[in-house]
């Protein structure tokens, strides 16, 4: 049976939000593999991540949702034509643009040749681990001014809360700063997870150190335990904002081991970032897992207004 992935879920594997999931379903333009009859809830195959992947990267470099549908009708053999028109349209803004000319390099590398920026995934089993953390919710607002592509005729752009966002926000640093208050020792690098948006537009993150022994309320910072148990990561080299490559390498894998993603995935923050070139760095992509069989090819059913 194919495995179906919840539109929330779907939509955090693929940088893309569950408005424009919507929006392109609407469109024709990605659709979804399943529709509940009862709850009008969106399904997506684990198949889909690719083509969802492809819109997401073309949506990043200005290209209309038009070009976009052009491009995934096209024969294969003309894909690189079109994104070689669409580089030179791209050079007469290319002072706006840098961003989006990166990404439509890589594409043209890449044209029936797709790369994953990821080691083979590893499996191991965590103990209860006391943390220091700050816990904040996010809106599309929010995260706006982290986002790469805002464009106001579908209001689609790729928007999910980044490790930049946090970063910006100072919450590393502040938690950092509760663990030496109050004389505890990090024993690990920080994190940072995130859940799927949910039906209100809301992301809930969690920014923590984890540290040798419990600590004490701090202000914003709250001392808690990452629950152990069975993992599966994988470590991702480059850039934060192509990290989902790393995500949709984790998810398709662990389905592929038999395995059930269970809760929200970790990004463990390996290397310091003081320094260093943005595609150098080392992150650590880390999701909890049932090692029953998977029980994620059975759709579940949520609330109605999904």
């Amino acid at each position: 049976m194919t495995e179906l992935v919840p539109i929330g879920r779907f939509a955090q594997l693929t940088e893309l939000t569950v408005r424009a999931l919507r929006f392109y379903d609407e469109l024709g333009l990605l659709r979804p593999e399943h529709v509940d009859d009862r709850s009008g809830y969106r399904y997506y195959a684990t198949a889909q991540l690719e083509q969802a992947e492809l819109i997401a990267r073309l949506r990043r470099t200005a290209m209309s949702l038009d070009e976009i549908r052009t491009f995934l009708e096209c024969p294969e053999a003309h894909r690189k034509q079109l994104l070689d028109d669409h580089r030179v349209r791209l050079r007469e803004r290319a002072a706006a643009n840098t961003e989006a000319m990166r990404v439509l390099k890589g594409l043209a590398g890449e044209v029936g040749e797709p790369s994953v920026h990821a080691t083979p995934i590893v499996g191991r089993t965590l103990w209860d681990q006391p943390v220091l953390c700050i816990r904040a919710e996010w809106t599309e607002a929010d995260v706006r001014d982290y986002s790469f592509v805002h464009d106001t005729a579908d209001g689609v752009g790729v928007v999910l809360p980044t490790c930049d966002l946090v970063a910006d926000k100072g919450h590393i640093e502040e938690v950092l700063a509760a663990v030496e208050r109050q004389g505890l020792v990090a024993v690990g690098p920080p994190y940072f997870t995130c859940s799927e948006q949910d039906a209100e537009g809301i992301w809930r993150s969690e920014v923590g150190w984890p540290i040798e022994r419990p600590g004490q309320p701090d202000g914003r910072v709250e001392p808690v335990t990452l629950p152990g148990g069975d993992v599966v990561s994988t470590l991702y080299t480059g850039r934060f904002e192509d990290i989902a490559f790393a995500y949709r390498h984790l998810w398709t894998q662990i389905a592929a081991a038999g395995f059930t993603p269970m809760g929200n995935p970790r990004e463990i923050y390996v290397t310091p970032l003081d320094g260093r070139a943005p595609q150098d760095y080392c992150t650590e992509v880390l999701w909890p897992v049932s090692r029953e069989a998977s029980a994620a090819t059975e759709p579940r059913r949520p609330a109605p207004d999904q």
